[in-house]
Parts: structure tokens; sequence; C-alpha cells
């Protein structure tokens, strides 16, 4: 409740993390957050967030908090938690059900991305890992930043991967872009 109309008003996208809902006793406030946005023409995406908090949380209780949402960004283990499935096109087919477009990452093993019909897999760029700290964030951000012009599911996710593999070559969290 505390982002504003004037605030979604401005933005061409609204994204946010698991994180955010964990810990809360009610999450209607993410559900109202979500319609004021999708009312406007913003995009809405979640990132997961963390397998463990999750479980804790309610894989059920946590898809109805994000129902309506755009975009889900799960890695494989929130992918499992979220679905009980262990099979990585098996779990983005069942999230893609509830989302229009689900990037489920798979670490050095790249991303599968389901979004009308079946889901497509993108490779990582290889590069050497010095720290995987950020990766994720830097695959949502490179992906929103595509998937915000043009829309298509596996150009987003190789600008994902691209953004991801900065990220991994350098020390700290913030790849220089």
């Amino acid at each position: 409740d505390s982002v504003s109309d004037a605030i979604l008003a401005g933005a061409a996208a609204l994204h946010f993390t698991g994180y955010s809902l964990f810990g809360r006793s009610e999450t209607t406030g993410f559900a109202r957050l979500i319609k004021r946005a999708k009312s406007r023409g913003v995009h809405v995406s979640v990132d997961a967030a963390s397998a463990g908090f999750m479980e804790d949380f309610g894989a059920a209780r946590f898809l109805a908090a994000i129902a309506g949402a755009d975009l889900l960004f799960p890695s494989l283990d929130e992918g499992r938690a979220l679905t009980g499935l262990d099979d990585p096109p098996s779990i983005a087919k069942e999230l893609g059900r509830h989302f229009p477009v689900v990037a489920l990452t798979l670490g050095s093993s790249g991303v599968i991305v389901a979004s009308k019909g079946d889901p497509i897999v993108v490779d990582v760029v290889p590069v050497k890992t010095v720290d995987p700290t950020g990766a994720g964030d830097a695959f949502c951000a490179g992906f929103l930043a595509e998937w915000l012009d043009s829309r298509d599911a596996r150009a987003s996710a190789e600008a994902g991967a691209k953004l991801a593999s900065r990220a991994v070559s350098v020390i700290g969290g913030r790849p220089p872009v």
C-alpha cells in the first residue's frame, strides 16, 4: 500500500522479490498492488527469492499472493518448492499454467523459459566465475530490460544470461554496466 498511484503512473514495470512477502501474516496488500499496477498497464514481475523461506511460507500461499503477476523468476530449488516437481521442464510448464512468462534459472545449466508453448532452453554465457553474488538479480534486470522493449522471451533470457555472466565475472553484486 505504500507504493503510490503516482509512482505506478510513471512505471513500465513493478518488480519485487518473495522476500517482500516472507514473515508477513497478511498478503492482501500485494494483491491490491498487483491489481493497481496491472490496471495502469504496468508489467508485474516477481523474483521468487528463497526456497527455504518459500517452504516456511507455503507454496500455495505464495502463489496466491502473487496471482496476476506477468513474469516469475524462480531458481530450480524455488521451482521445486513451488511445484513439488523435480524435472526442470515440468516445473517450468507447471508454473507456466499460473503466469504468462516463467524464467526458471538453472545456475550454470542455463535457464528454461515457459511462455506460450513449449519451454525453451537458453544457455549461460560461458565465463570464469569469480563471485556468484548478484547473478540472479542481474539475470532479472537483463531479462526485464529486454522484455520491456521486445516482449521476446528468448531474447530476454539471452539478455538476462549475458548480464548474469558479467555479474559472476567480478567480485561483488553489481557488475559495471
